[in-house]
């Protein structure tokens, strides 16, 4: 069986070497939850807008492929309903890499906000 050494002596000699009250240490960490609570919050919602995008170009991606069976393209036309199909998916897929820049900008501005608002509160 491994051992594991007990850290428990040698945190509390740390926390003695740097003297702090209670208080300010108490609200350090206070300040600390409540940024970790907002950049979660700033994570989370982006990453469900990146979800209903990525739900989205799917969906239509697999419509424009059920056009091109439903058309039951001949051998005479073939190259045509699939070079439209090809067409179609190049400029939805300009628009959705467009609605990913537009998540990443507003991440990015919100995180700068964030980090921000951080350094004004200490």
């Amino acid at each position: 069986m491994n051992t594991y050494q007990d850290f428990s002596k040698v945190f509390s000699n740390f926390v003695n070497f740097f003297p702090m009250s209670n208080g300010a240490a108490s609200e350090a960490v206070q300040k600390a939850g409540k940024n970790v609570e907002k950049a979660s919050n700033i994570v989370l919602t982006a990453a469900s807008e990146i979800v209903e995008i990525n739900d989205k170009w799917a969906k239509d991606t697999l419509e424009r492929a059920k056009s091109v069976v439903a058309s039951s393209p001949t051998p005479d036309n073939w190259v045509k309903v699939v070079q439209d199909c090809a067409s179609e998916n190049m400029e939805a897929s300009t628009q959705y890499l467009s609605s990913y820049t537009e998540v990443a900008r507003k991440v990015q501005m919100d995180a700068v906000e964030l980090v921000l608002d951080s350094a004004k509160a200490n």
